[in-house]
């Protein structure tokens, strides 16, 4: 009886929170919390910072440990003393990224708030503030109501708090029966990575409303574009938690807002469960109790394996390291045709530099990065057969690293369009 009780009043006090105006909303704060930037040049100091970045929730990660990049870590302030101890203790260097994270978290926010209270009076979605879920969501069903001959929208499932999962297709003339190549992109795996989203919606817009710019293009490929993958989760870091990662899903047997939800991209079914995963409901990267356990996910999975569309490339974006990097996440080996996915990422960080200078490197993804099993790209390559499969990690290298300032929203989405059309061209050099 007392259990019911507990979760009759964690269920009340939820729906008082979220039925407050934005300016009572109960906020995670970040008051003296810094981010680190480590820099192991042994083995021995990277698994000191593996150990600690698979056992030790206190910290977050924001880039996983690794020997040829500096390694981010948020550290809160209680904390600090303790951590910076134990890395002088193993003569493992570092350096400020940021000083005080609540402070940028805070300086965003006022900063985005007053751009949005600007935009609200002409009434237009745009790209100099970043747009909330429901933002995106209206945007995207005016875009289709007011384009219907070359974009529709579709609710391809549900999140696990009800929120529609909604995808646009964009093709020149949708009513012709002509079969395209189609490109799936998505954007919001994980929630902190606001760029993502902003990103993607230019991209739509660019095809949408500017069409005849991509005639060629639009005449041999379809877009499959899903901005949000993780409409929870993304959700969720506007009004509690700036720093949320993961789903909104509670697989815990205990009343815990901390321990809730499952990294997306830890939880698709190719190779899962493997290197760079948790088993452990509070790490932020909790695989989930089994391969695609979220129906984020599984309506991913369901809509392209389900569907007509033939599809030759899958972009899913992510910030943040200006990374572009390609399978397989869950080892060190290399696809048959990595040859192939080398020299098209390669003209396509070429193509992202050439407007801003803005350099990418490029490769696969665990010799780039780091090895995570069930990733989304390794599963459209290895189970979905999509050839062309990419991570693009977008701005920037660490000075904001999450928190990149808005100013930065169109000319990072601008660039990394400019990338995309290199591959929307030889997808559709193909047909």
């Amino acid at each position: 009886m007392e259990s019911i009780w507990k979760i009759f009043i964690f269920q009340i006090f939820i729906l008082i929170t979220i039925s407050l105006p934005a300016e009572f909303q109960i906020f995670k704060h970040f008051t003296g919390f810094q981010v680190l930037r480590t820099n192991a040049t042994t083995l021995e100091q990277l698994a000191i910072l593996t150990k600690l970045y698979e056992e030790d929730n206190r910290v977050d990660f924001w880039t996983k440990p690794s020997i040829q990049r500096g390694t981010d870590i948020m550290i809160p302030q209680n904390n600090l003393e303790s951590i910076k101890e134990y890395l002088i203790s193993y003569r493992i260097p570092f350096t400020v990224m940021i000083r005080d994270v609540q402070k940028v978290v805070t300086q965003q926010r006022i900063e985005n708030d007053r751009l949005l209270a600007r935009a609200d009076e002409t009434g237009e979605f745009n790209w100099d503030a970043y747009q909330s879920f429901d933002s995106i969501s209206n945007w995207l069903d005016k875009l289709a109501r007011d384009h219907p001959d070359n974009c529709q929208v579709e609710v391809i499932g549900r999140s696990t708090e009800g929120r529609p999962l909604k995808l646009i297709k964009i093709s020149s003339l949708l009513q012709n029966r002509e079969k395209k190549l189609g490109i799936w992109i998505d954007g919001s795996t994980h929630a902190r990575e606001w760029i993502g989203p902003m990103a993607v919606t230019y991209f739509i817009n660019e095809l949408v409303k500017n069409s005849d710019n991509y005639a060629e293009i639009l005449s041999n490929v379809e877009f499959y574009v899903l901005p949000v993958v993780n409409p929870d989760g993304y959700s969720y870091s506007w009004v509690n938690d700036r720093m949320w990662r993961k789903t909104r899903s509670d697989y815990s047997r205990i009343l815990s807002r901390s321990c809730r939800g499952v990294d997306p991209n830890r939880n698709f079914g190719y190779k899962y469960g493997g290197a760079g995963t948790s088993g452990d409901k509070c790490s932020n990267i909790y695989r989930g109790p089994s391969a695609f356990s979220e129906p984020e996910t599984r309506a991913i999975r369901d809509y392209i394996l389900n569907s007509s569309a033939d599809f030759k490339a899958f972009l899913t974006i992510h910030s943040y390291s200006q990374v572009w990097i390609y399978p397989w996440g869950y080892s060190n080996d290399l696809p048959e045709d990595w040859e192939e996915l080398d020299a098209l990422a390669k003209l396509g960080t070429s193509a992202i530099a050439k407007r801003y200078g803005t350099v990418y490197e490029y490769g696969s993804s665990t010799n780039v990065l780091y090895a995570a099993a069930g990733g989304s790209d390794d599963w459209a390559k290895g189970s979905a057969n999509i050839k062309y499969s990419y991570t693009i990690e977008l701005r920037d290298t660490g000075s904001y690293g999450f928190l990149l300032p808005s100013n930065l929203i169109l000319p990072t989405s601008q660039e990394t369009w400019d990338g995309i059309q290199v591959v929307a061209n030889h997808v559709g050099s193909l047909q």
